[in-house]
């Protein structure tokens, strides 16, 4: 092994310019200030190890062509009307296959692909199990072809790459074909796995939309998933992975239903109700009654034929529910709030908003408590829309005036959760564990609805926006981008959740 001297651990960006790196791990500093995407640090390991393959080709066409001038040499030595077709064309084809050999994407490529999906994506993802589970699993199997398809679809959205979609097509055709297979054989409909594969269909469908921007099947394989989770039925409950399943189902379908505006459906409702029988409960589970509560129709929040003073006294009763909600979350569920004595400038998308910032245990906390936080949002900017619609009196000025000063601090404490996970280096001091994605999660539906929220204070709005573009930008997520637009939750549109919200 040839000694390469100590490995740089800056950014392939500052290496090729041979500047110092900050080596922040979320992007350097010396990117972001240029505005360009930072191409990400090199892998140590990959360092210290050299792949001599290209060098030893090259070294073995070099001698091929040397010798080959040698014969044609000699051969026009003794005959000066040979041909040397023969060894021109040779080389050639030598050069040419060697190009194939070390420059085609197809060799190895689906191993590559699964590789970063499982380093980069399902740690602390909505699939987090997988790295559990999949080493038991057989090669061809319906599961390995799933997180196979899956994995060059995120390999083409990450890239942008529509050329990687065609493998990750004919994968995910054979992994259907399974899946349906396998829903139709006795005893293998309510396996862990079949539920584990439909799910990975409806994130290859959401991702493949992201790359093609057409419409996608994620919302059938939503609802496929939800009819195994019936035919599950309470044996689900009785092991780890069965609760966990259930718990990333039941963040799925309650982003889902705020999303297109329709109640929780009962049969998860009912399967909550016997998982609580069973002495079952998390925060999430809880969490699907509170929006099972709000969406109920008629609905405050969409429903256009309640009367206006019907709209003010629900919404009002629903936000002191949400309130009890928060209140009563488990201990590891709450979150620190400093003051800083001095405020951040907004020189780039890392500084703070107001002073104030957040610190939480876990991202599942943040995530949960800013869920909280937008449906007191919504629920207030309701009640305050309504209470215009009627006679102006001293109690409903009171209660304007209260639902503008909600809006604020809810937006307030969103923006104050932003620092610990966009800047986890200089704003977390308890040092969470969150991948790239969980951290998107995390923010972006939150941020999206402080900037489309026309009560929430204008730097509150500003700030979100900046921060929108920033997430957008550093961690290619085009929604954000297009969040900061003033667009709202209507952009976290055609399968986000399924790999955004758990």
């Amino acid at each position: 092994m040839v000694f390469r001297g100590r490995p740089s651990k800056a950014c392939f960006a500052c290496r090729g310019r041979r500047i110092k790196c900050d080596k922040n791990q979320l992007g350097c500093g010396q990117c972001s200030r240029m505005e360009i995407p930072c191409p990400g640090y090199p892998d140590p390991i990959e360092q210290s190890y050299r792949d001599q393959s290209e060098i030893v080709m090259k070294k073995a066409e070099a001698n091929y062509r040397k010798g080959s001038r040698r014969r044609i040499k000699a051969n026009t030595c003794s005959s000066n009307t040979s041909s040397v077709t023969t060894p021109l064309g040779s080389e050639v084809s030598l050069e040419t296959g060697l190009e194939a050999l070390c420059h085609n994407p197809s060799l190895h490529l689906d191993t590559i692909a699964v590789t970063e999906f499982m380093t980069t994506y399902i740690p602390q993802s909505p699939f987090d199990y997988l790295s559990k589970i999949s080493t038991h699993q057989d090669p061809e199997g319906l599961m390995s072809i799933n997180i196979r398809a899956v994995s060059l679809a995120m390999a083409a959205s990450k890239l942008k790459d529509l050329r990687l979609l065609h493998p990750a097509r004919r994968l995910y055709a054979t992994a259907l074909s399974d899946t349906n297979t396998a829903l139709i054989r006795p005893g293998e409909a309510t396996r862990d796995s079949t539920l584990v594969s439909v799910l990975l269909l409806g994130l290859f469908e959401a991702l493949a939309c992201q790359v093609t921007g057409a419409s996608s099947n994620w919302a059938a394989h939503t609802r496929g998933a939800l009819a195994l989770l019936r035919l599950r039925g309470k044996d689900q409950f009785r092991s780890a992975l069965g609760r966990r399943l259930f718990d990333q189902m039941c963040g799925i379908l309650t982003f889902d239903t705020m999303m297109r505006k329709m109640p929780l459906p009962p049969d998860l409702l009912e399967l909550v109700s016997i998982a609580q029988q069973l002495h079952w409960e998390s925060p999430r589970i809880s969490f699907v009654n509170l929006v099972g509560e709000i969406s109920e129709p008629p609905c405050v929040l969409w429903d256009i034929n309640l009367l206006p003073s019907a709209k003010v006294a629900k919404a009002l009763s629903l936000d002191q529910r949400v309130l009890q909600f928060t209140r009563g979350l488990p201990s590891d569920y709450g979150y620190q709030e400093f003051h800083q004595t001095t405020e951040h400038t907004l020189k780039s998308g890392w500084d703070t908003y107001g002073c104030i910032i957040h610190q939480y245990g876990h991202h599942h906390a943040a995530r949960l408590w800013n869920a909280c936080r937008v449906l007191r949002i919504m629920l207030n900017s309701v009640i305050h829309r309504a209470l215009r619609e009627l006679p102006l009196s001293h109690e409903g000025k009171w209660a304007q005036q209260r639902a503008v000063a909600t809006i604020k601090d809810a937006a307030t404490d969103i923006c104050a959760t932003v620092p610990q996970f966009l800047d986890p280096a200089k704003y977390d001091t308890i040092g969470i564990e969150a991948s790239r994605e969980a951290r998107v999660a995390t923010l972006i539906a939150a941020l999206s609805v402080v900037k489309a929220e026309s009560l929430a204070p204008q730097t509150a709005k500003s700030y979100a926006a900046d921060r929108l573009k920033h997430l957008g930008k550093q961690f290619k997520v085009p929604q954000a981008e297009s969040a900061a637009n003033g667009l709202g939750l209507d952009v976290l549109h055609s399968g986000f959740h399924m790999f955004y919200v758990y």
